[in-house]
């Protein structure tokens, strides 16, 4: 919604309910997605696995802005340069974070294959990412 505000993406994801002002368009859109997600990650495994793969993209996809939020301090933002114990904390976090991204293509329940697994959560990720492109790019060529 914030992005569609910002016109980076449609602007049909920032309309508002007119009666509850709720940004329904992005809960619709939202929800379609992980309806889609939840229904291609039933397609021949059980219910534990299904789970997992949804969470482990999820948890991937979660781990980006992490991985911004913790490069920030690392990087210097506007030539201002953050103090060495928060610099170390923040590396601290990014390789956390990495491990924790890296470690979630691995199952941790029993599944047919792993590397089936491994291909369906980045393939799930991937997905994701190139949409949002898509909807950046899109939003960007109409402004």
């Amino acid at each position: 919604m914030v992005a569609g505000w910002d016109r980076l993406i449609p602007s049909w994801f920032a309309r508002l309910h007119p009666r509850y002002r709720t940004p329904a368009n992005s809960i619709l859109f939202i929800g379609g997605c992980a309806l889609a997600f939840a229904i291609a990650s039933l397609a021949n495994v059980d219910e534990q696995e299904a789970f997992q793969l949804l969470s482990n993209a999820a948890g991937i996809l979660y781990g980006f802005s992490y991985l911004v939020l913790f490069a920030i301090p690392l990087i210097g933002l506007a030539g201002q340069r953050a103090p060495s114990w928060i610099r170390a904390l923040s590396a601290a976090g990014l390789a956390t974070t990495v491990l924790y991204m890296v470690l979630s293509v691995l199952p941790i329940v029993s599944v047919e294959s792993r590397l089936a697994f491994a291909a369906k959560v980045g393939g799930t990720v991937s997905i994701t990412f190139a949409l949002g492109v898509l909807l950046y790019r899109r939003g960007k060529l109409r402004r």
